[in-house]
């Protein structure tokens, strides 16, 4: 437009309207607001100077008017005074400003009381609710020389003012903190009904924008097309083309919340929410997917990017596992959990356990009580077992950097024992003499157990035990008679004793001699074993031999030599008698 910069026009778009006495406000042709209504708004410097001078938002309303078309005809006219027409014409005109501080907008009579419209029912008692609508249908209708003004809300125009008293209009989305559409969608108020029921005519009500194409894909007069579908289209009573939003409550009575396509479609693909009865259970049931058709899936996370960052996902369909996936959208297991841990607490809070990831170990963990790890005995005793193949890692208890398939940090390993003989197996950092010398130590905690047995229970015979040097303060080797047989004298003894050698020597392997590297005494069990063989033994090892079983060889000869010297003490007695 000419003039100042930024100067537009504003034209009313044809419409229809009621006001509060439901007098209709038709505009048949697009209606430009003069500026003539705005002339005198006060000037004000920090709105309306500069170069794109601001202004300000003021509300425009439509009000019911009356204006006279036709004088009435002759020998009809009234003996009263002042203006007489035999038709009026309905018109509409603009009102700037707040009616109500204006005084533009009229008060309802009641009997003798005119109250505003919103406080009707409180001027009567004062408990009543408002009528934020302003119906008061038991209202007298007004009456009067000019008609009442009940203005009807339109919009909002920006308006320049002028230090002379005149102005212009200007863009109202200038400056966008004003929000104006907002403000204008909030201030209008489009024609609405007031009733109880509305009859679908041919099966469906359709909620639609007004500014959208009704034959746009996914809408429903391109749906209804299809000769396949349309009546099931038509059985979807009320079909919203758009947002809906409910302040409140939304219930489903007896049916299902489904969730489909933008054509209404599950795609083999059923996802719905369903209130249901199984037993002596009320259940919501979410259905995703079907058993017979892979696909669909339960995703639970907060929004990102206009997708989900799936906290929890539910696998469906034909999926047997029925996979459960948190804190990832693509579980690998019964029960996946992308985290760093996993808690199960009971309802007291006084027992917990965790299974959680900390750095590059796996954790669990009962930090409010003692962990049990139970294999129940239904059907038989069962197993734990840990690290099971041979190619699996080590177990540690006390460490965490096990050296050996079983690795205990700690002084005793203890076995209560059948018999409840309570045997250790360990050290505790005190040994020899002096106790400088630590030792690994197998005992027992219990005072009335004294023997140390080492037995085979597969072969049930003893065992044989590979040392190096033995230390006690006694051997005691048992020889009860009573678990003896076929015992004899031993022949020759003294024969035998002189055909053994005894040795010096050293052992070829650290292994063998313990790490003593002097000279050692002793027997050649291979030469042994031509005298005595039953004092050898063979064994993957090589032959060993039995020392402690030369001391009965070694009595009987000594026994032997006795009866010697005895017979030639007797000899040299009687030659020197």
């Amino acid at each position: 437009m000419p003039g100042a910069a930024g100067r537009v026009e504003v034209l009313l778009q044809p419409g229809f309207a009621w006001d509060g006495f439901g007098r209709p406000l038709a505009v048949t042709r697009p209606t430009p607001l003069p500026e003539a209504l705005l002339a005198g708004v006060p000037h004000d410097e920090k709105l309306d100077a500069g170069e794109e001078p601001r202004g300000r938002l003021l509300p425009v309303w439509l009000a019911y008017d009356e204006v006279a078309t036709r004088g009435p005809a002759a020998g009809y006219a009234s003996c009263a005074d002042g203006p007489q027409h035999s038709r009026v014409g309905e018109t509409f005109r603009f009102m700037i400003g707040a009616p109500s501080a204006s005084g533009a907008m009229v008060l309802v009579s009641i009997g003798a009381r005119n109250p505003a419209p919103g406080d009707a029912l409180k001027a009567f008692d004062p408990t009543a609710e408002a009528l934020p609508d302003g119906s008061v249908p038991h209202q007298d209708f007004p009456h009067g020389s000019r008609p009442p003004d009940w203005p009807v809300p339109i919009g909002y125009v920006r308006w320049v003012a002028r230090a002379d008293g005149t102005g212009h209009f200007a863009a109202r989305d200038r400056p966008a903190q004003d929000h104006a559409a907002g403000r204008i969608r909030a201030f209008r108020r489009h024609i609405g009904t007031v009733t109880e029921r509305i009859a679908a005519v041919d099966g469906a009500i359709v909620l639609h924008q007004r500014g959208e194409d009704p034959m746009a894909p996914h809408r429903y007069a391109r749906l209804i097309s299809s000769a396949a579908r349309a009546q099931e289209y038509r059985n979807d009573l009320v079909w919203v083309e758009g947002n809906l939003r409910v302040a409140g409550d939304a219930k489903v009575n007896g049916g299902k919340l489904q969730l489909l396509d933008e054509d209404g479609e599950a795609l083999d693909t059923p996802l719905y929410l369903k209130r249901a009865v199984s037993g002596d259970w009320t259940e919501l049931q979410i259905a995703v997917g079907t058993t017979d058709k892979r696909g669909g899936r339960l995703v639970i996370g907060p929004e990102t990017k206009g997708s989900i960052d799936p906290r929890l996902a539910v696998g469906g369909g034909q999926d047997p596992s029925g996979l459960v996936g948190i804190g990832t959208a693509a579980p690998q297991a019964a029960l996946h959990v992308v985290g760093k841990r996993v808690r199960l607490e009971d309802h007291g809070r006084s027992r917990l356990l965790e299974l959680g990831v900390d750095g590059e170990q796996v954790e669990v963990a009962s930090p409010k009580g003692d962990l049990h790890l139970r294999s129940g005995v239904k059907g038989g005793p069962h197993h734990i077992a840990m690290n099971p193949s041979p190619g699996d890692g080590n177990v540690g208890i006390g460490t965490d950097s096990p050296q050996q398939k079983l690795h205990v940090n700690g002084s005793f390993i203890r076995v209560d024992g059948a018999g409840g003989e309570q045997a250790y197996l360990g050290g505790d950092d005190i040994g020899g003499q002096d106790g400088d010398h630590p030792d690994v130590q197998l005992g027992s905690f219990n005072a009335d157990v004294t023997d140390v047995a080492l037995y085979n229970v597969a072969s049930g015979m003893p065992m044989d035990l590979r040392c190096r040097d033995v230390y006690s303060k006694n051997v005691k080797l048992q020889s009860d008679a009573r678990l003896k047989q076929d015992i004899a004298a031993i022949d020759d003894a003294l024969a035998a004793v002189c055909r053994l050698r005894g040795v010096t020597f050293r052992w070829k392997s650290e292994s063998e001699s313990g790490g003593d590297a002097g000279r050692n005494f002793g027997l050649i069990a291979q030469e042994v074993a031509e005298v005595l063989p039953n004092l050898v033994h063979e064994s993957p090892r090589g032959l060993s031999l039995s020392y402690l079983s030369l001391i009965p060889v070694l009595i009987e000869a000594v026994k032997t030599l006795r009866e010697e010297v005895d017979r030639l003490r007797e000899h040299m007695a009687g030659d020197a008698g």
